[in-house]
C-alpha cells in the first residue's frame, strides 16, 4: 500500500470524525468514500493493488470478514481499526493488559493454533511476535499506552 495512500486516510479520518456525514473522494491513487455513523468512519480506495478497506472508530468497528479464526483476539480487545485489501489485513486493537501480557499471550495462542513462531523480541512497553504458517505470516506488536496496551495485528500471504 503507497504511504501516499495511507497518509491521505490519516488525514481524512482526522477531518472527517465528528462530522456526521458522508463523502466521497476522488485521488489520485483511487476513491475515497466516507461513510461516518456513531463516531466511526468507513473508507473504501480502488488502488492498483486492489480495493482497500479499513473501518476505524474510538467505541470500536467489526473485525474484517475474512480475518483468519487461526489469528487470536485478546479477551475484552476494542477493535480500533481494521483494514484489508486482498490477502493483508491489519487491525489495531486496545486491551487493558499490558504489553508485555498481550505479547505473551500472542506467543501462546498463536502455537497453540498451529502458527510457527519466527521471532520474538521484547523492548521494555512494546513487544513483538512473528509467525508463520501454510504460507502466510502474522505479525503483532504490543506497546505500552496510557490505561493498556495497543496491539497490531498484520496477517498476509508468505513469500
Amino acid at each position: 500500500m503507497s504511504q501516499r495512500i495511507v497518509m491521505s486516510l490519516i488525514a481524512l479520518v482526522a477531518l472527517s470524525l465528528g462530522c456526521g456525514k458522508s463523502s466521497t473522494y476522488e485521488t489520485k491513487d483511487g476513491q475515497v468514500k466516507i461513510d461516518e455513523k456513531n463516531g466511526q468512519a468507513t473508507y473504501e480506495v480502488n488502488t492498483k493493488e486492489g480495493k482497500l478497506k479499513m473501518a476505524t472508530g474510538d467505541k470500536g468497528v467489526a473485525l474484517p470478514d475474512n480475518f483468519p479464526k487461526d489469528v487470536p483476539i485478546y479477551k475484552g480487545a476494542v477493535v480500533k481499526m481494521a483494514a484489508s485489501q486482498g490477502a493483508q489485513l491489519i487491525v489495531h486493537l486496545h486491551v487493558t493488559a499490558s504489553a508485555a501480557e498481550a505479547g505473551k499471550f500472542y506467543q501462546e495462542q498463536l502455537k497453540s493454533q498451529g502458527w510457527e513462531v519466527d521471532t520474538t523480541m521484547n523492548m521494555g512497553d512494546t513487544g513483538m511476535v512473528v509467525a508463520k504458517k501454510a504460507g502466510r505470516q502474522c505479525a503483532v506488536v504490543a506497546a505500552k499506552q496510557d490505561d493498556g496496551a495497543v496491539i497490531q495485528i498484520s496477517v498476509s500471504a508468505g513469500s
